[in-house]
């Protein structure tokens, strides 16, 4: 770490806590793929369930909800 003049003023290193970049990568990439499918198939279950009151609408808020769940824990997660 280079040393600024705000960091001497800090004072003395304590400790430093490492983060795994790549598990962190891994699990974001899983989470938006889950969303994109998730979306992919919501989107025409619930064109396709307008109308009706069958089981088609709590499959297409189902599907919607993971996959607009999945998007946004990837890209903010």
């Amino acid at each position: 770490m280079r040393r600024t003049e705000a960091a001497r003023e800090l004072g003395g290193f304590v400790r430093e806590h490492r983060t795994d970049g790549g598990r962190r990568l891994r699990t974001a990439g899983a989470l938006l793929v889950t969303g994109v499918v998730g979306l992919a198939f919501g989107i025409p279950v619930t064109v396709a369930s307008i109308g009706t009151t069958d089981g088609a609408p709590e499959l297409a808020g189902l599907l919607l909800g993971v996959g607009l769940i999945g998007l946004g824990l990837g890209c903010g997660g």
